[in-house]
Formats: C-alpha cells, sequence, structure tokens
C-alpha cells in the first residue's frame, strides 16, 4: 500500500466515522423531542455528502415496515412558501413577470373594489412579507372567511380578491415586514395568471420534472 493508499483510507475512515457520530447526535435529538422520523444530508454544489433517515413513520410502530426510508414524504407546512419563491424566481428568469409587477398588473378588474393601501404592492413584497396583507396563522382567522366556490385556482383567486378588500396590517418598525401566509396567496395567483397554469401545475413542471425532485399534495 502506498502513500496515495495509506491517505484515501485514513480520509474515507475519518469521514464514516463523523458520518456515524453525526447520524447519532441527529437521533438522540429525536429521540428526546419524540419525533417518529427525521432526514437530513450534507451537500455541496456537486455530490451529496450524506443522508441519513432516522426513526419510523409514527411513534410506538418500531417494525420493519414503519423504518424510514428515503422514499419517504415530509410534510412541509410553511416552509411550501420557499417552493413558492422558486417558482416565482424560475418565471421571472423566463420573463413572464417581474419582480416589481404590481398586483393591479395582473388583476386590474379587482381595483376599484380593493383598498387603494395595495394600489403599488408588487411580487418582492409580497414574497418579502412587505405588502401589509393580513397574517392569516390562526384557525380563528380562518374559521371567519366566507366560502369560496370553484376549484383550488378558482378559491385562492377568490380568497386574493377578498384580501386586498381588508384593511392593510400596520408596519411592524422593528423588523421592516409582516409575516404573512395570505401574501404568498396573491403572489401564487398572480403566478397563475400569468402563466395560464395552476400553483399544483407549476409545481409538478418546475420541482418535479426540471429538478426531479419528488413533491407530492396532501398529508404524507
Amino acid at each position: 500500500m502506498n502513500l496515495k493508499h495509506i491517505t484515501i483510507f485514513f480520509i474515507i475512515s475519518y469521514v464514516h466515522c463523523s458520518a456515524q457520530s453525526l447520524a447519532k447526535k441527529a437521533d438522540s435529538i429525536r429521540l428526546k423531542y419524540e419525533i417518529p422520523e427525521m432526514a437530513f444530508a450534507i451537500i455541496t454544489p456537486d455530490i451529496v455528502v450524506q443522508q441519513e433517515y432516522l426513526g419510523y413513520h409514527k411513534l410506538g410502530d418500531h417494525t420493519a415496515k414503519d423504518t424510514a426510508r428515503s422514499s419517504d414524504y415530509f410534510h412541509l407546512g410553511s416552509n411550501t412558501k420557499a417552493i413558492t419563491g422558486f417558482i416565482a424566481a424560475y418565471i421571472v428568469e423566463h420573463n413572464q413577470i417581474k419582480w416589481a409587477t404590481k398586483i393591479f398588473d395582473i388583476f386590474p378588474e379587482w381595483k376599484n373594489q380593493s383598498n387603494s393601501a395595495y394600489y403599488q404592492v408588487t411580487l418582492q413584497d409580497l414574497l418579502s412579507h412587505k405588502g401589509r396583507i393580513e397574517p392569516y396563522t390562526s384557525e380563528i382567522e380562518r374559521n371567519e372567511l366566507p366560502e369560496f366556490k370553484g376549484n383550488k385556482a378558482n378559491q385562492r383567486q377568490q380568497f386574493a380578491a377578498y384580501l386586498l378588500r381588508e384593511k392593510p396590517v400596520a408596519v411592524n418598525s422593528l423588523v421592516g415586514y409582516n409575516y404573512s401566509n395570505a401574501g404568498y396567496t396573491i403572489a401564487a395567483a398572480m403566478l397563475e395568471k400569468v402563466t395560464g397554469k395552476t400553483w399544483e401545475q407549476l409545481v409538478n413542471d418546475i420541482i418535479n420534472k426540471k429538478l426531479q425532485f419528488k413533491a407530492a399534495f396532501g398529508w404524507p
């Protein structure tokens, strides 16, 4: 065995031991906080350095068929906003919309019925939580909404139009933005209008087909 082989052997051994140590530490966190399943990866621009799947599908189910695996889906929740933001960037790069495009550039028919405080709000404002849109982060807010009709894209448009008739929230001077789930609904409606595709179709086209991820809709 020459010096080159010895060096490679020690590098592989070190990486393997470090990976085992990190997986063990991650699993201890999972157990401490009673998380049924956890997955993580360490990546560089070129390679996947390490990926681990720890735990089981449900608390208390520790059979082989319930063991964590690479094909499992995880609920993204609010992190879905990152997906919408990426789709927006892709559509901007393809010149179908601009960051500075205003809501009423896309939906001029809503302008007369909307609050004038939103007249200058842009796609970028919505995606950076600077549109002063009501947050809709609680069940109480959602329970007070009227019933929207039609398919999901129709309901998104109706919800967006409804939001724009509401009073804007006060500017949070401490952080310079006001976190809003609902603002992303308006952004999604804008993207749907300029592309002629639903948000779900955009996820399939851009996230699944072009990036070759495996996003699914609904609960995992």
